[in-house]
């Protein structure tokens, strides 16, 4: 080696000695400056060995910048996770990548938004050299039922744990042909969410022989209704789910009753059924049903029919003795609700709970966070809740407060009052996430925010850069920039102006 080479060497040593996301991701411009780079692969793969997938992460621009030359590099030989979305690759080049041997080593893809139609992605889907791949991302690519045939009639994705199709116009027909095909037998994990196959490619799921191994299913805006949910109730092969997701289904009482008189999904940890018409019916059967006493996580925020004669319903349940993760956000929940909980001897679980846009007030936060059974709460999620100044000191005096690690009191009528209290409040020094925009607070008051001494330093450059971004949107709606598709240009903006909170830490 010559001096260049041992100098890159060195380079290249330090950043295998420590395994991580931006190590992995520095390897390639450094082999890019390495004549001979293809003779110290060998040596790379082998350290690599001992690294967890996760950090073997590349984008396909980041791998073969400028797409030249005309095949890839030896180098994706590296990368067990490769990104290829967001219109990063034409069919030609889609062609030259599916088609290298390079590839074999790949468990993990995301085409999502790939701008291919799918006579490019079956490119992919054919390849023989990802025979090993595990999970496969096509969501936002509108491939349609014949699409989706074209991908994977014959495909030699065999060995596929996780597929996702999130919005890719699909419908009951689309949802036949991946029930029906045995390539997917393997398949752990399922993602349909956003196309509007209803309940009849429900039940092409339900009926399916192939997908018994699934732990996972997310069925969120897909239009099954409570017909849907029946079916999904039957489904005899699905008595490995651990997950299902159901938001935006217009699924009513009856259709939850069936699903917890199901014989079959008895494993079910985790349930979201947002923004359905559930009511005190529906959530009855939940609380006294037999397959669900494995619940961990539940989200029933945004239906209408709950209110807080339902959310006591639940908490005096046995059943729900497990539950950590609770979501009755923008529900009829007001104080009584609240004290429920705080009574239950079966929360004592609860970790995280989502009460945003609830009608509480600060006498039930301060019982709730004075109750001898919820000791665990780390995630407490107020959003939109008219708590006010008096909300706050409730909060910090309680002892169950230190326990919190994330808190959001956006929009709940806070003044500087209360964010005099939330800065010298030492019960919140182990805060890791804290939201506080849109109240009546005044630039005094964050400052004192930004300057508490019991919120972390990072922490406090974050609520500095919200309250700064959450001022500039304001502004840029008000000379007309699309903040919402153009957050670049708020940061544009941001630079233009100047402001008594700003640090030099935060720009």
């Amino acid at each position: 080696m010559n001096n260049e080479d041992l100098e890159l060497f060195a380079q290249l040593r330090r950043l295998l000695s420590v395994p991580s996301k931006a190590h992995f991701g520095q390897l390639f411009p450094l082999l890019r400056r390495w004549q001979h780079h293809e003779h110290v692969l060998p040596y790379i793969l082998a350290h690599l060995d001992s690294w967890e997938d996760h950090d073997r992460l590349a984008s396909i621009r980041h791998v073969w910048p400028g797409r030249h030359p005309k095949q890839p590099p030896p180098t994706l030989r590296l990368v067990r996770h490769l990104q290829a979305s967001y219109k990063s690759l034409d069919g030609q080049q889609a062609r030259h990548v599916a088609q290298s041997p390079h590839l074999s080593s790949l468990i993990r893809l995301n085409l999502e938004a790939s701008g291919l139609d799918p006579s490019h992605l079956q490119f992919f889907t054919h390849s023989p050299h990802l025979s090993s791949l595990k999970q496969l991302n096509l969501n936002n690519n509108p491939l349609g039922d014949r699409g989706l045939d074209v991908l994977f009639t014959d495909t030699t994705l065999h060995a596929l744990t996780q597929l996702s199709l999130r919005h890719c116009k699909l419908s009951a027909e689309g949802l036949a042909s991946i029930a029906q095909n045995p390539a997917f037998s393997s398949l752990e994990e399922l993602n349909v969410e956003d196309n509007r196959m209803g309940p009849e490619g429900a039940h092409q799921l339900a009926t399916s022989p192939y997908l018994n191994r699934l732990t996972r299913l997310q069925l969120d805006g897909c239009h099954i209704r409570s017909h849907g949910m029946e079916a999904i109730s039957q489904a005899e092969h699905m008595g490995s789910l651990r997950t299902l997701q159901l938001a935006f289904n217009n699924i009513k009482d009856h259709g939850l009753i069936a699903l917890t008189r199901s014989p079959h999904l008895t494993q079910i940890n985790t349930l979201h059924i947002k923004c359905n018409r559930i009511g005190l019916d529906g959530v009855e059967a939940l609380a006294h049903a037999r397959n669900m006493t494995q619940l961990t996580q539940l989200d029933l925020g945004l239906n209408p029919g709950i209110w807080d004669g339902a959310l006591e319903v639940l908490a005096f349940s046995p059943t729900m003795k497990r539950l950590q993760h609770l979501d009755v956000s923008g529900c009829h929940i007001g104080p009584d609700g609240l004290k429920a909980l705080a009574q239950s001897p079966h929360m004592s679980q609860l970790r995280s709970l989502s009460l945003a846009g609830c009608q509480i007030d600060a006498e039930a936060l301060g019982t709730l966070l004075h109750s001898p059974h919820i000791k665990q709460l780390q995630r407490l999620y107020l959003t939109g809740c008219p708590l006010g100044d008096e909300g706050v000191f409730q909060l910090v005096n309680a002892p169950q407060a230190r326990s919190l690690r994330t808190l959001s009191l956006d929009q709940c009528g806070l003044s500087d009052e209360g964010a005099w209290q939330l800065a010298h409040a030492a019960n919140l020094s182990q805060l890791q996430q804290f939201n506080v925009m849109q109240n009546e607070i005044s630039q005094e008051g964050h400052r004192i925010l930004g300057t508490s001494p019991h919120l972390a330093p990072e922490l406090r450059k974050k609520h500095l850069w919200n309250l700064r971004m959450d001022t500039l949107q304001q502004e840029a709606r008000r000379r007309g920039l699309p903040v919402e598709r153009h957050q670049h240009a708020l940061i544009e903006l941001l630079a233009q102006t100047r402001s008594p909170l700003t640090e030099k830490s935060i720009i």
